[in-house]
Protein backbone atom coordinates (compact mmCIF):
# COMPACT_ATOMS: atom_id res chain seq x y z
CA UNK A 1 0.00 0.00 0.00
CA UNK A 2 1.10 3.49 -1.10
CA UNK A 3 -0.97 5.33 1.02
CA UNK A 4 -2.02 4.21 4.00
CA UNK A 5 -0.42 1.66 6.28
CA UNK A 6 -2.21 -0.70 9.03
CA UNK A 7 -0.07 -1.33 11.76
CA UNK A 8 -1.41 -3.93 14.53
CA UNK A 9 -0.13 -4.09 18.20
CA UNK A 10 -0.12 -7.34 20.58
CA UNK A 11 -2.28 -5.01 23.03
CA UNK A 12 -5.37 -4.88 20.89
CA UNK A 13 -4.73 -1.34 19.39
CA UNK A 14 -4.51 -1.10 15.98
CA UNK A 15 -3.51 1.87 13.84
CA UNK A 16 -4.48 3.24 10.47
CA UNK A 17 -1.88 5.49 9.27
CA UNK A 18 -2.03 7.96 6.28
CA UNK A 19 1.40 7.76 5.07
CA UNK A 20 1.59 10.92 2.33
CA UNK A 21 3.66 13.05 4.31
CA UNK A 22 5.56 14.67 1.03
CA UNK A 23 1.63 15.39 0.54
CA UNK A 24 0.80 16.62 3.33
CA UNK A 25 -1.43 13.32 4.19
CA UNK A 26 -3.64 14.39 1.33
CA UNK A 27 -6.05 11.47 -0.13
CA UNK A 28 -6.13 10.74 -4.09
CA UNK A 29 -8.14 8.08 -5.21
CA UNK A 30 -6.16 5.31 -4.76
CA UNK A 31 -5.28 6.40 -0.92
CA UNK A 32 -9.31 6.32 -0.26
CA UNK A 33 -9.55 2.97 -1.45
CA UNK A 34 -6.92 1.95 0.35
CA UNK A 35 -8.35 3.30 3.67
CA UNK A 36 -11.49 1.84 2.91
CA UNK A 37 -9.86 -1.60 3.06
CA UNK A 38 -7.80 -0.64 6.13
CA UNK A 39 -11.29 -0.15 7.72
CA UNK A 40 -12.96 -3.35 6.73
CA UNK A 41 -10.04 -5.36 8.17
CA UNK A 42 -9.41 -3.41 11.54
CA UNK A 43 -12.81 -4.89 13.12
CA UNK A 44 -10.71 -7.25 15.27
CA UNK A 45 -8.89 -4.79 17.36
CA UNK A 46 -10.22 -3.44 20.43
CA UNK A 47 -9.14 0.23 19.71
CA UNK A 48 -8.60 1.82 16.39
CA UNK A 49 -6.40 4.84 15.81
CA UNK A 50 -5.95 6.75 12.90
CA UNK A 51 -3.07 8.98 12.44
CA UNK A 52 -0.60 10.99 10.11
CA UNK A 53 2.84 10.45 9.18
CA UNK A 54 5.31 12.39 9.05
CA UNK A 55 3.98 15.14 12.30
CA UNK A 56 1.19 15.89 10.42
CA UNK A 57 -2.89 14.85 10.23
CA UNK A 58 -4.31 15.13 6.85
CA UNK A 59 -4.77 18.60 4.55
CA UNK A 60 -8.07 16.43 3.64
CA UNK A 61 -8.62 15.42 -0.31
CA UNK A 62 -5.44 15.21 -2.90
CA UNK A 63 -7.00 18.53 -5.31
CA UNK A 64 -4.29 17.72 -8.08
CA UNK A 65 -4.83 13.67 -7.49
CA UNK A 66 -8.94 14.09 -7.46
CA UNK A 67 -8.68 16.97 -10.25
CA UNK A 68 -7.05 14.44 -12.67
CA UNK A 69 -9.90 11.84 -12.41
CA UNK A 70 -13.28 11.69 -14.96
CA UNK A 71 -16.50 12.67 -13.20
CA UNK A 72 -17.66 9.40 -13.07
CA UNK A 73 -14.51 8.13 -10.94
CA UNK A 74 -14.48 10.92 -8.63
CA UNK A 75 -18.43 10.79 -7.94
CA UNK A 76 -17.39 7.12 -7.08
CA UNK A 77 -14.24 7.79 -4.66
CA UNK A 78 -16.17 10.87 -2.98
CA UNK A 79 -18.90 8.46 -1.87
CA UNK A 80 -16.47 5.77 -1.26
CA UNK A 81 -14.73 8.36 1.15
CA UNK A 82 -18.16 8.88 3.11
CA UNK A 83 -19.14 5.73 3.21
CA UNK A 84 -16.44 4.54 4.86
CA UNK A 85 -16.04 7.40 6.84
CA UNK A 86 -19.61 6.95 8.18
CA UNK A 87 -18.35 2.96 8.70
CA UNK A 88 -15.51 4.10 10.53
CA UNK A 89 -17.74 5.91 13.15
CA UNK A 90 -19.90 2.69 12.88
CA UNK A 91 -17.51 0.45 14.06
CA UNK A 92 -18.53 -1.12 18.26
CA UNK A 93 -14.79 -0.67 18.55
CA UNK A 94 -13.48 2.40 19.98
CA UNK A 95 -12.13 4.59 17.49
CA UNK A 96 -9.47 7.49 17.90
CA UNK A 97 -7.96 10.21 15.62
CA UNK A 98 -4.70 11.10 16.64
CA UNK A 99 -3.97 14.96 15.32
CA UNK A 100 -0.74 16.19 15.02
CA UNK A 101 0.21 19.38 13.22
CA UNK A 102 -2.59 20.28 10.78
CA UNK A 103 -6.27 18.93 10.33
CA UNK A 104 -7.40 21.40 7.31
CA UNK A 105 -10.74 20.86 4.92
CA UNK A 106 -11.10 16.73 4.96
CA UNK A 107 -8.66 16.20 7.34
CA UNK A 108 -10.73 17.80 9.69
CA UNK A 109 -14.16 15.60 8.60
CA UNK A 110 -11.82 12.93 8.61
CA UNK A 111 -11.16 13.07 12.70
CA UNK A 112 -14.59 14.39 13.49
CA UNK A 113 -15.45 10.40 12.12
CA UNK A 114 -13.87 9.01 15.21
CA UNK A 115 -15.59 8.78 18.29
CA UNK A 116 -12.99 10.66 20.49
CA UNK A 117 -10.41 13.27 18.96
CA UNK A 118 -7.00 13.32 21.13
CA UNK A 119 -4.88 16.47 19.61
CA UNK A 120 -1.03 16.99 20.14
CA UNK A 121 -0.05 20.31 21.32
CA UNK A 122 1.17 21.44 17.78
CA UNK A 123 -2.07 20.43 16.56
CA UNK A 124 -4.16 23.11 14.10
CA UNK A 125 -7.70 22.35 13.10
CA UNK A 126 -9.36 24.44 10.23
CA UNK A 127 -12.52 23.79 8.17
CA UNK A 128 -11.77 25.30 4.50
CA UNK A 129 -14.23 23.92 2.66
CA UNK A 130 -16.01 27.27 1.94
CA UNK A 131 -12.79 29.38 1.03
CA UNK A 132 -12.47 26.18 -1.48
CA UNK A 133 -16.06 26.88 -2.98
CA UNK A 134 -16.74 23.72 -1.61
CA UNK A 135 -19.07 22.08 0.91
CA UNK A 136 -17.98 19.41 3.52
CA UNK A 137 -18.78 16.46 1.57
CA UNK A 138 -17.42 13.16 3.93
CA UNK A 139 -19.83 13.79 6.23
CA UNK A 140 -18.08 16.34 8.25
CA UNK A 141 -20.95 18.33 8.97
CA UNK A 142 -23.18 15.96 10.87
CA UNK A 143 -20.06 14.62 12.90
CA UNK A 144 -19.49 18.41 13.44
CA UNK A 145 -23.36 18.82 15.01
CA UNK A 146 -23.03 16.05 17.23
CA UNK A 147 -20.08 17.33 18.81
CA UNK A 148 -21.30 21.29 19.06
CA UNK A 149 -24.77 21.54 18.17
CA UNK A 150 -25.94 23.00 15.22
CA UNK A 151 -25.61 26.61 15.58
CA UNK A 152 -21.50 25.77 16.54
CA UNK A 153 -21.47 23.58 13.70
CA UNK A 154 -22.44 26.16 11.62
CA UNK A 155 -20.08 28.23 12.36
CA UNK A 156 -17.30 26.09 12.25
CA UNK A 157 -17.88 26.18 8.49
CA UNK A 158 -19.07 29.35 7.53
CA UNK A 159 -16.16 31.21 9.86
CA UNK A 160 -13.27 29.07 8.86
CA UNK A 161 -9.84 30.04 11.01
CA UNK A 162 -7.22 28.47 12.45
CA UNK A 163 -8.32 26.68 16.14
CA UNK A 164 -5.31 25.68 18.29
CA UNK A 165 -5.37 22.64 20.21
CA UNK A 166 -6.52 24.69 23.35
CA UNK A 167 -9.11 26.57 21.68
CA UNK A 168 -10.68 23.03 20.29
CA UNK A 169 -10.24 21.27 23.55
CA UNK A 170 -12.37 24.02 25.22
CA UNK A 171 -14.94 24.00 22.36
CA UNK A 172 -15.45 20.46 22.40
CA UNK A 173 -13.95 19.53 19.29
CA UNK A 174 -11.53 17.42 20.66
CA UNK A 175 -11.35 15.50 23.70
CA UNK A 176 -7.57 15.53 25.19
CA UNK A 177 -4.87 17.35 24.47
CA UNK A 178 -1.72 14.48 24.94
CA UNK A 179 2.17 15.84 24.90
CA UNK A 180 3.25 13.11 22.31
CA UNK A 181 2.75 9.73 20.29
CA UNK A 182 3.67 7.68 23.34
CA UNK A 183 1.63 9.16 25.27
CA UNK A 184 -1.27 8.74 23.19
CA UNK A 185 -0.11 5.40 23.08
CA UNK A 186 -0.25 4.59 26.23
CA UNK A 187 -3.94 5.95 26.58
CA UNK A 188 -5.33 3.98 23.89
CA UNK A 189 -3.80 0.65 25.56
CA UNK A 190 -5.65 1.34 28.92
CA UNK A 191 -8.72 1.74 26.62
CA UNK A 192 -8.22 -1.33 24.71
CA UNK A 193 -8.42 -3.02 28.37
CA UNK A 194 -12.49 -2.27 28.34
CA UNK A 195 -15.17 -4.64 27.77
CA UNK A 196 -15.99 -4.58 24.06
CA UNK A 197 -19.79 -5.58 24.58
CA UNK A 198 -20.07 -2.42 26.96
CA UNK A 199 -18.22 -0.21 24.80
CA UNK A 200 -20.36 -1.01 21.94
CA UNK A 201 -23.70 -0.52 23.82
CA UNK A 202 -22.80 2.89 25.10
CA UNK A 203 -21.23 3.99 21.55
CA UNK A 204 -24.94 2.84 19.80
CA UNK A 205 -26.46 4.71 22.99
CA UNK A 206 -28.10 1.59 24.14
CA UNK A 207 -29.84 1.88 27.41
CA UNK A 208 -28.85 -1.72 29.72
CA UNK A 209 -31.07 -4.39 29.35
CA UNK A 210 -31.20 -6.15 32.67
CA UNK A 211 -30.10 -8.94 30.63
CA UNK A 212 -26.91 -6.97 28.94
CA UNK A 213 -26.17 -6.00 32.33
CA UNK A 214 -26.37 -9.52 33.71
CA UNK A 215 -24.05 -10.60 31.23
CA UNK A 216 -21.40 -7.84 31.46
CA UNK A 217 -21.95 -8.51 35.63
CA UNK A 218 -20.46 -12.22 35.11
CA UNK A 219 -18.10 -10.81 32.64
CA UNK A 220 -14.43 -11.73 32.35
CA UNK A 221 -13.67 -7.61 32.39
CA UNK A 222 -16.16 -7.19 35.31
CA UNK A 223 -14.59 -10.18 37.73
CA UNK A 224 -11.20 -8.88 36.90
CA UNK A 225 -12.37 -5.01 37.74
CA UNK A 226 -13.49 -6.73 41.36
CA UNK A 227 -10.12 -8.64 42.01
CA UNK A 228 -8.27 -5.52 41.07
CA UNK A 229 -10.66 -3.22 43.66
CA UNK A 230 -10.23 -6.09 46.57
CA UNK A 231 -6.65 -6.19 46.01
CA UNK A 232 -6.36 -2.31 46.00
CA UNK A 233 -8.67 -1.84 49.15
CA UNK A 234 -7.38 -4.74 51.45
CA UNK A 235 -6.03 -3.08 54.64
CA UNK A 236 -1.88 -4.04 54.89
CA UNK A 237 -0.81 -4.83 58.42
CA UNK A 238 1.81 -3.47 59.80
CA UNK A 239 5.06 -5.42 59.81
CA UNK A 240 5.54 -7.21 63.65
CA UNK A 241 8.19 -6.27 65.62
CA UNK A 242 10.32 -8.56 66.95
CA UNK A 243 8.51 -10.60 69.74
CA UNK A 244 5.55 -10.23 68.99
CA UNK A 245 2.38 -12.52 68.37
CA UNK A 246 -0.37 -12.15 66.10
CA UNK A 247 -2.59 -10.69 68.91
CA UNK A 248 0.21 -7.46 69.34
CA UNK A 249 1.12 -9.66 73.29
CA UNK A 250 4.35 -10.31 74.04
CA UNK A 251 5.60 -13.83 73.54
CA UNK A 252 7.39 -16.09 75.78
Amino acid sequence: MSGVLREEFSSGRQEIVLARPEHRNALDAEAVAELALAVRASQGAAVIVVRGEGGGFSSGGDLNGLHALPADQLRATLALMRTTLEGLGQLPQLVVAWVEGVALGGGLELALAADLVWLAPSARLRAAQLEMGLLPGWGGMAAARRRLGEARARALYLDPRWISAEEALAAGLADRVLPDLAAMRVEADRLAGFSGQAVAAIKQGREPTPELFAQLWDGSHHRQAVARFHGRSRPKRPPMAAGQGPGGGEQN
